[in-house]
Parts: structure tokens; sequence; C-alpha cells
């Protein structure tokens, strides 16, 4: 059921990224929070409500938080948006466009951007196109500024990527160093694989010891590594997590930059990298090489015997019969009446 206008709330949209939080503080989410709410409050509108996507690129509209705004909107519980800006909303312009003259017009949202001084009560902004392509241009400038300054860091063997359990930041450099409690967990897990322990096997062993997993053992030291944390047991490892951590070649003491890549700044779904950037030995490593090199092929072989071996029925099974004529240099298959 759709609440009546005067039970409506007001939504206050806030949304940063990594690449916004480097290069203006302004745009913290508890700035935005402070000065989207102090406007609210100016502006008599009532029951505020914050959706908030941390982290998030503004060039892609899939975001959790914006989407259940959407959502809340078409339902008919909003009254109006605030933002900070118009890039809050999105850094595609013909996207911010269409949010801004046809999705908020059609479902009677009022909105309003504060750094622009826009409200749409006031009538129609004239420069709205030129605000938006501008949020776009700023987007594509800055892709093209981390993907120089990724092959900088890269070039000096840096690493691109945060530090895999076992390792941590080094404070007096721009690498990793041996995480002295995290480590004996990854050495234990290759040393199990050795004694020839099965993922599962492992997983369920450090289960029982109660030995933190991985995501749970980094929001334990206050590291804030994205993705979800078992609430139920922080403690629960699971087979995939093993699979992952013996994979890794990193262990061998290696940077592998370069991973993946995506095809335009607008497109976020990354793209295995052929082409990955290998610098070998450039942190202590948790494992020998010769002993990863080892465990990879023997992994590589279970996972060749098991796709061989996976149980499913071929659907020319019964069918597909090869008639056997020694004297016959020609042995031909047909299909069984």
């Amino acid at each position: 059921m759709k609440r009546q206008p005067n039970n409506k709330i007001t939504a206050l949209y806030l949304r940063i990224s990594r690449e916004d939080s480097v290069h203006d503080e302004s745009f913290s989410i508890a700035n935005q929070r402070k000065l989207l709410t102090d406007v609210a409050k100016k502006m008599k509108l009532d029951d505020a409500k914050c959706y908030i996507d941390d982290g998030i690129s503004g060039t892609k509209l899939d975001r959790e938080q914006f989407t259940q705004m959407c959502v809340d909107i078409e339902n008919g519980l909003v009254s109006a948006v605030v933002v900070k800006d118009l890039s809050r909303l999105s850094r595609d312009s013909s996207q911010a466009n269409d949010l801004v003259q046809k999705f908020f017009p059609k479902n009677d949202i009022r909105f309003i951007s504060v750094s622009e001084c826009i409200d749409s009560e006031d009538g129609e902004d004239e420069f709205l196109g030129f605000r938006t392509l501008m949020n776009e241009w700023y987007a594509r400038d800055i892709s093209k500024k981390r993907k120089l300054t990724n092959i900088v860091k890269d070039n000096a063997k840096e690493p691109l990527s945060l530090p895999p359990y076992g390792y941590i930041k080094d404070p007096a450099g721009k690498g990793w160093i041996v995480d002295p409690d995290a480590s004996v967990i990854v050495k234990r897990i290759f040393d199990m694989t050795l004694d020839g322990k099965g993922t599962e096997q492992i997983a369920e062993a450090l289960t029982l010891d109660r030995v933190l997993t991985p995501m749970s053992y980094w929001r334990d030291k206050g590291l804030n590594r994205g993705g979800k944390v078992n609430d139920r047991d922080p403690c629960h490892w699971n087979s995939s997590t093993i699979v992952n951590i013996l994979s890794m070649q990193e262990y061998c003491g290696d940077i592998i930059n370069l991973k993946t890549y995506s095809k335009s700044f607008k497109l976020k779904e990354r793209i295995d990298n052929p082409n990955k950037s290998v610098h070998k030995d450039v942190h202590e490593p948790l494992v020998d090489r010769a002993v990863w090199e080892r465990i990879q092929k023997r992994r590589e072989k279970k996972n060749r015997k098991r796709k061989a071996n996976d149980g499913e029925k071929s659907i020319f099974s019964g069918l597909l019969v090869c008639a056997v004529a020694p004297q016959s240099p020609g042995n031909k298959f047909y299909i069984a009446g």
C-alpha cells in the first residue's frame, strides 16, 4: 500500500568511491551526511532517510542502496531526493539526465542538488547537460590517471592489490611483509596439503581448532577488506577458501599485477588479463617455490581426474557404439537401432 503524501520520506542519497575519497575529503560519507541533514532541516523536509553506497563508482547504477531508493520511489514512499551534487547520482551523463529529467518528474519527486543550487521546484536547470557531461569527463580522466599510475607502480614492482592473508602492508615501504600470526595458518595449510589432506579436511580441521577465517581475522584486526563475514561462526572455513590460498603464487614471494582489465571506464566488469605482470622474489616467501609448484601440479591432476569421472552420463550413452572390425581399416561409429 502506498503512503499518503504527508507520510512520505525525504531520501538523502550519499555515495563515495575510492577515487573521490583520495582526491577530496569533502566527499566523505560523514561530511555528506552532515551537509544533507542540515539542508533537510533548514528546508523543513521531514522524515529524512539516508541511502548510502560507500566505495561504489558513480559510473554504474547497480548500487545496492541506490537501487533500494529507486524501489522506494516507485512504491510511492519518497517525496524528495537530496544529494551533495549531481555526480553522487551518476557520473554517466545520459544516466544522470534520465534520472533528473524523466525518472524523478514521472514519480513526482522533488530533486535537490546542494552544491549546484538545483531545486526542481524552481524549474529545470538550463546547465544540467553541461554539468553531467563534466562529471562524466571527470570519471574518464580519473580512469586514465589510475591506469597510468598502475603502470608506474608496476614498473617499480609495487603491488597494486591489498596483501593476501598471511601478509600485511610494510609500514616503512610500499610492499608487503609477513604477518606473524596469519602466516602460521598459511604454512599449516600448505603442510597439510603436502601430507595428503584434502581441502575439505583442512577446512574442517581449522574450523574445529577455532581459527578465524581470513575475513574475520581482518575484521578482528580492524581492517576493512570488503566482502561478507559469516556472522554465525567467524571460525567456519570453507573448502573454497583453502583452494584460493593454495593457488596464490604470491606466497612464493612474487607480486602479480594487472590481473584484470575493463574495456571501458563505464564497464565495471573485470576481464582476466592473459598478459599479467609477474615480478618474482619481491617479498619474503611463505612457501618454497618448488613446493608450491608441486602442489599446483597435484591439484591440476586431481581436477582433470574429477572432470573425467564426474559421474555424468553422455547424451549418447546407449546410442553411440563403436563397431570394431579388425580386418577393416576404416572402423566407423553408428547409431544402434
